[in-house]
């Protein structure tokens, strides 16, 4: 008798994946948690590279739901945006991408704090190779002046 645990293990990872594309960020690791209990034997190997996908997954999550409550937040009349103040530079290349000759931008979004500093980082598209970290070190060295409601100072993403 054939097991039906490989099957739905597959079956749930690409769940996950759908649910992932789709921003329902929760569905999909509770997709992958899922995906790991129907794991057989020889997907063992397999399911135990999830277990950190999930915890970067909910750590995103978090980070999203934050943003979309800032979002709507910072939406309306009488809101002023935040402005750079001190601009920060990555430290250049890191050897293995000068290896390998790769050169490109990192897209981040910053959550932008009531005192104009760099709360949280989020990396929309990076390249890998050390260009992700570094563009998340100088993100955090920003300054700007903080985005306003009415006067008052609010987190505002960027």
């Amino acid at each position: 008798m054939r097991s039906t645990r490989a099957p739905l293990f597959s079956a749930y990872c690409l769940l996950s994946e759908i649910r992932a594309a789709k921003g329902d960020f929760d569905s999909a690791s509770s997709s992958l948690e899922s995906a790991i209990r129907f794991s057989s034997d020889l997907q063992l190997e397999e399911a135990s590279n999830l277990h950190p996908k999930i915890a970067q997954a909910r750590e995103l999550l978090e980070k999203l739901k934050k943003f979309s409550e800032i979002e709507a937040a910072q939406k309306g009349a009488y809101v002023t945006i935040a402005q750079l103040l001190q601009p920060a530079y990555a430290d250049g290349y890191t050897e293995e991408a000068r290896t390998l000759k790769m050169q490109g931008a990192v897209h981040l979004g910053i959550l932008i704090n009531a005192n104009g500093d760099v709360e949280s980082v989020i990396i929309f598209r990076g390249l890998g190779h050390g260009f992700d970290e570094r563009a998340v070190e100088a993100a955090g060295k920003l300054k700007f002046s903080p985005a306003t409601r009415s006067g008052v100072p609010i987190s505002y993403w960027k």
